[in-house]
């Protein structure tokens, strides 16, 4: 009986193992996301003191789309997540 909850307990431990690196590796990749956006968006800025106008706007367009695009599409996927979890 003691075999089983020992193999209960490390279960468990490596599940909760799986979700710590899963929430660190969300949160890493947030950052980069974050840190990628800022540079595209200074970018931009500096193209446009360049007179690089088109270019300037064409990149700072491009990183809020980009960052835009990836929060509506995980917002529809989370709704979507729920509404299947829902059904079950």
């Amino acid at each position: 009986m003691a075999s089983m909850e020992q193999q209960s307990a490390h279960r468990q431990q490596l599940e909760n193992r799986v979700v710590d690196s899963n929430c660190r590796s969300q949160r890493r990749g947030q950052t980069y996301a974050f840190i990628l956006a800022l540079v595209i968006l200074l970018g931009g800025f500096f193209l446009i003191y360049l007179d690089k106008d088109a270019y300037g706007i064409a990149s700072i367009v491009t990183a809020v789309v980009g960052v835009t695009g990836v929060f509506v599409i995980g917002k529809f996927e989370q709704s979507k997540e729920r509404d299947r979890k829902m059904l079950m």
